[in-house]
């Protein structure tokens, strides 16, 4: 009979080597640039009302902190070349 704590140890280690993987394949937060709506809309060359009626649209994912809006800019990058792809 195997020693239980060896085979904790065994699935331990599996567990540490997929979170090392996942970690490695995750964004880095502290690289991510995070903007308020009006550098959001500038971005996009919109007004601001059209800017929140694209939140309101969910076309990209939006985060409040209190009374503020903030969005990834890789991810508004990404709508812009998205907009830019399908007007050609």
């Amino acid at each position: 009979m195997q020693n239980p704590f060896e085979e904790l140890d065994k699935r331990l280690s599996m567990i540490e080597r997929f979170l090392r993987e996942i970690h490695k394949d995750s964004k880095n937060t502290s690289d991510l640039v995070y903007l308020d709506v009006e550098q959001s809309a500038a971005l996009l060359n919109i007004s601001k009302p059209d800017f929140y009626n694209l939140i309101h649209k969910k076309a990209f994912p939006a985060f409040s902190r209190g009374k503020s809006l903030y969005m990834i800019q890789s991810d508004i990058e990404k709508y812009s070349e998205k907009l830019k792809r399908n007007k050609n």
